[in-house]
């Protein structure tokens, strides 16, 4: 087999943590996920069919993990192409410690890896493809063992993350060029999904985004939802994200002003259920659009104090709705499908905006504003946001 690698990378030599913000935090790298929504339908296209040229996969342990949560358990990846092409043929993963693979038809190599890999090499059939596995593809590159590199360069500077283990760094002379691929002239636009519970501060740290981040605008699917309960009788006024219509609605719009609009779009909307969560955040991810999700938690007596706050003289008798949704929400945003996690008991408002933009590496203007000046402006905000209906 020929030993064949697909690195995705950023322009300043990055490859870790591309997938998700989870994925990779060794380090401290915190700029996780930087891949998502930066490929067409030609790029997804070409890395499918590199997949499902393989006539087997090798991996290290920590990419192999990943793959196997993923690729490997979940009923809908697997029926994916990709999915197809890594459960259909055999896994080799050099580890010293994995001791009980979980996924079928693996191999653990552990002992002497250069001789088991070139026994591997030496076995008739198409490529022995590696994916991802930093570590692993520098091994392979200082011992010779790799016929061929696929680069996918994304077009994301993140700096230095700090995390030298994280880079390509290994100098190789005497590489033949073999092909390149250009990806279309499309403008990949970050979509901003600020999710927490009710009185978690999401609609004010999205409007001081929105004052500090040049050309984005703040889409609330709230408007929607209530749009819904107008057209409806008030016996009827339930939950509006239990609508088809609310979820199939958000999706569109935020499609279309994604597609359309040349700036950040910036989303402020409390979100716990996992399906309605993966079929509006997954699906608009899966369309190709960069969606970057933050959940903003705090321990709950900060949010009832925030609630009593807003409560304009009634206290939390003003915000009864709020306060009896509390405990579930912090309890499901709390679960690692929910990151990125910030905890913000301890920050301001612009503090939190700071910190978003920080990870999703977008270019905040500084908060000018001092503290009676900034108080007066969120006071403003509330005030826009009161519902009456």
């Amino acid at each position: 087999m020929k030993p064949t690698t697909m690195t995705q990378v950023t322009l300043d030599g990055v490859m870790q943590g591309n997938g998700a913000a989870s994925d990779d935090r060794r380090n401290g790298f915190e700029r996780g996920g930087w891949a998502r929504g930066a490929g067409d339908d030609e790029t997804r296209t070409f890395i499918a069919q590199t997949f499902q040229r393989a006539e087997a996969f090798l991996f290290g342990r920590r990419t192999y993990e990943l793959f196997a949560e993923a690729w490997g358990s979940t009923d809908q990846m697997r029926a994916h192409p990709i999915g197809v092409a890594l459960n259909a043929a055999p896994k080799y993963v050099a580890s010293t410690t994995l001791t009980a693979p979980r996924w079928e038809d693996t191999t653990v190599l552990r002992g002497d890896l250069p001789a088991a890999i070139s026994e591997l090499k030496a076995k008739p059939g198409g490529e022995l493809q590696v994916h991802g596995s930093g570590a692993l593809l520098r091994w392979l590159l200082e011992n010779d063992l790799v016929e061929e590199m696929t680069l996918i360069v994304v077009p994301v500077v993140l700096g230095d993350p700090g995390l030298p283990a994280g880079r390509a760094s290994t100098v190789r002379n005497g590489l033949k060029h073999a092909a390149r691929r250009r990806r279309g002239g499309t403008v990949v636009v970050v979509l901003v999904w600020i999710n927490g519970p009710f009185g978690g501060g999401k609609t004010a740290t999205a409007f001081e985004l929105q004052r500090r981040l040049a050309g984005s605008v703040v889409c609330d699917p709230e408007h929607l939802g209530f749009g819904l309960h107008r057209m409806l009788p008030p016996s009827l006024r339930t939950d509006f994200q239990s609508f088809q219509a609310w979820r199939s609605g958000v999706r569109e719009v935020l499609d279309l002003a994604a597609r359309k609009q040349q700036g950040p779009i910036i989303v402020p909307m409390t979100l716990i259920d996992r399906r309605y969560f993966a079929e509006i955040i997954g699906r608009l991810g899966d369309d190709g659009h960069d969606v970057r999700h933050f959940a903003l938690l705090a321990e709950r007596d900060t949010v009832l104090r925030r609630l009593n706050r807003r409560g304009f003289g009634f206290g939390l008798r003003h915000e009864r709705w709020a306060v009896s949704h509390l405990d579930d929400c912090l309890e499901q945003l709390r679960r690692p499908e929910f990151a990125e996690h910030i905890h913000t008991d301890q920050q301001t408002v612009p503090q939190v905006a700071d910190t978003i933009a920080r990870l999703a590496a977008l270019p905040i203007r500084p908060d000018t504003d001092g503290p009676l000046r900034g108080s007066l402006r969120r006071y403003a905000t509330t005030l826009r946001h009161v519902r009456l209906d």
